[in-house]
């Protein structure tokens, strides 16, 4: 693709990518407001429907405790306790039901029935004989009273059902019911329970007003299913014919409002969609009520308001568009030519010739650019020169090196006539000294690797030290304790050697009557430690500082290097233990005055060829 189109799509999108994100971002403001606003308004109905639900509910929770303050009820109930034996309840003991019943169901249209159960399942109800089932009706496998004997006591809600007690009755209720208990013995002596008609709930829903396409579903604390009510959208929706039709089994019902509260829990987003439409849900569960309220809004609804922006988004875009395209072909004719000056000069530069020179013309970002390109064109002509005279450094370095192994062999033969001669005269020390002293200048001029096997380093340390023990004689005492697994461990060349030097200046050089070194190692979260420790004059927390100081500075002051105690030769091995492991990995000192000096070294623990 060439420039020139390339300048073009670069304008649509400087241009285009703002004014959608300006035009989406308003547009899902607005939206976002209008969801905010609709919840809010929603939260707090549900929440005016969830106080005027649990008003009632406790209510009649209250009403469920009064046969236990009536004597004469809970006689009745302890006579017919046994449900081993069975007589039919005496015209008194009916008379006496009924009335209490009757006072509790006084002007209270929206019960339909109050039962009292008794263990031998005797019903005292204010609808009459004529209206209930006979006795040959089992109890045992209605749902709600197993719900009611687990309760065991508790006045608890039982969600929308049909009872089986009533003759010829499909009507659904929801129902508040209780085990009643003999004071004395706290024994079941029977079971209230209240049945409310479900148009009492729909009666509560017409105080408060949602929009005609909102469903409404009022659920127990356990997640049954009280109270829906659907909205139009819903309604007309074909899968959902079988859910709303009257005649529809309470077990679908049940399964539907299930599938949608799934929905509603497991959505990450504030809107669920179902059955092909796309809801807000709001929900209101308060931990200290017995029922929870869920609202379902229609999203298409409340967005209906901002159609409209939307609209206007996308003609406004496309205005732009068409005077995008006409500002870009009229820029990019007077931009491209000394960009294609610069790619021609760029492809000299690519075959090698760096002598290149571009005319710069303007100076807007192009004439910089060519600015730019002149100036990397004369680096690096100046790098290839400076290139050139290092490689000759390094050819001179390598004759001079080649050079320089003259003087060591030299030496060596030097030493070797030496011991001849104090082994002929029988000068042993003198021969042991000699022989130590020459491992200690081969060591030392060797040609090995920079990072070497602690086991080397180690021999080399016990050449100095032998030569070091003859000088000091019983006065000098070395103690290593590092274990064999780490001895293949890797540690730079030449690091024991200058901090023993320094111990031993410390330990013996200042009248110490006698001096004891120990060498520690061990690894701890894959750092190999080693610790030289003395028992020397040691230093001031001060002088310590100092010490530090000079061991993590960028270059050592002008002067220091002829004084020997200055940590010229720590700061070296600190310094090339940096270089090659990292920042983290070095010396550090902790000492005392007349406690001695402890040197920690810190090295990745590795093996050598890891």
């Amino acid at each position: 693709m060439s420039l020139k189109y390339k300048m073009i799509i670069l304008f649509l999108l400087v241009i285009l990518i703002p004014l959608n994100l300006l035009g989406m971002i308003t547009y899902v403001q607005y939206s976002h407001t209008l969801k905010n606003q609709t919840y809010n308004y929603s939260t707090q109905i549900i929440n005016q429907i969830n106080q005027n639900i649990d008003q009632y509910v406790n209510e009649l929770h209250r009403m469920t405790l009064l046969p236990l303050y009536d004597q004469e009820v809970l006689d009745i109930l302890k006579r017919h306790k046994s449900d081993e034996t069975y007589y039919y309840p005496y015209n008194s003991e009916i008379e006496k039901m009924n009335s209490f019943i009757s006072t509790l169901k006084y002007k209270r249209q929206e019960i339909k029935g109050i039962q009292i159960l008794t263990n031998n399942h005797s019903i005292f109800s204010n609808l009459g004989s004529s209206r209930l089932q006979p006795r040959s009706f089992n109890l045992e496998e209605e749902s709600w009273y197993k719900e009611v004997k687990r309760a065991d006591g508790e006045s608890i809600i039982i969600a929308a059902h049909a009872p089986s007690y009533y003759i010829a009755s499909n009507e659904k209720v929801f129902s508040v019911a209780k085990v009643l208990r003999d004071l004395t013995t706290h024994e079941h002596i029977g079971i209230i329970k209240i049945d409310i008609h479900l148009e009492y709930l729909q009666s509560l829903m017409e105080e408060t007003h949602f929009s005609d396409d909102a469903m409404t579903i009022i659920l127990d604390k356990q997640g049954n299913l009280i109270y829906q009510q659907i909205g139009d959208v819903y309604q007309h929706h074909p899968n959902n014919r079988a859910v709303i039709n009257e005649e529809a089994n309470l077990d679908l019902i049940r399964e539907a409002t299930n599938n949608l509260l799934n929905k509603i829990e497991n959505s990450d987003d504030k809107t669920i969609s179902y059955n092909g439409i796309n809801y807000l849900p709001i929900t209101e569960n308060p931990s200290h009520s017995d029922i929870q309220s869920v609202v379902l809004i229609p999203e298409e609804e409340m967005l209906e308001e901002s159609k409209n922006l939307r609209i206007f988004s996308i003609i406004l875009i496309f205005i732009f568009v068409v005077i995008t395209v006409i500002l870009a072909l009229l820029v990019t004719r007077k931009i491209t030519s000394p960009i294609y000056d610069l790619r021609n000069k760029m492809v000299l530069a690519e075959e090698g010739n760096f002598n290149q020179q571009v005319a710069v013309h303007s100076n807007d970002e192009i004439g910089e650019l060519s600015q730019g390109f002149n100036r990397m064109m004369e680096q690096i002509n100046q790098l290839v020169k400076q290139v050139y005279q290092t490689e000759l450094r390094e050819k001179d370095a390598e004759i001079k090196a080649l050079q320089s192994q003259i003087n060591p062999h030299f030496i060596y033969n030097t030493l070797e006539s030496i011991n001849m001669m104090a082994i002929t005269h029988g000068k042993y020390e003198i021969s042991d000294m000699v022989s130590s002293l020459g491992k200690l200048i081969r060591y030392t001029v060797s040609q090995k690797e920079s990072v070497i096997d602690v086991s080397e380093e180690l021999e080399f340390v016990q050449s100095y030290l032998n030569i070091q023990q003859l000088r000091y004689e019983d006065r000098l005492e070395v103690e290593v304790h590092i274990p064999s697994h780490l001895w293949k461990a890797k540690i730079p060349k030449l690091t024991l050697q200058p901090i023993l030097e320094n111990a031993i200046v410390h330990g013996l050089d200042n009248g110490n009557t006698s001096g004891k070194i120990s060498i520690d190692g061990w690894v701890e979260n894959q750092i190999f430690y080693i610790r030289v420790s003395d028992n020397g004059e040691g230093m001031s927390k001060e002088q310590q500082q100092q010490l530090m100081n000079k061991l993590n500075a960028i270059e050592v002051e002008e002067g220091i290097g002829m004084n020997k105690h200055s940590g010229v030769a720590l700061k070296n091995v600190h310094e090339r233990i940096k270089l090659l492991f990292g920042k983290k990995f070095g010396l550090h000192i902790d000492s005392n005055i007349e406690q001695g000096t402890d040197v920690f070294i810190a090295l990745p623990y590795k093996k050598r060829g890891e």
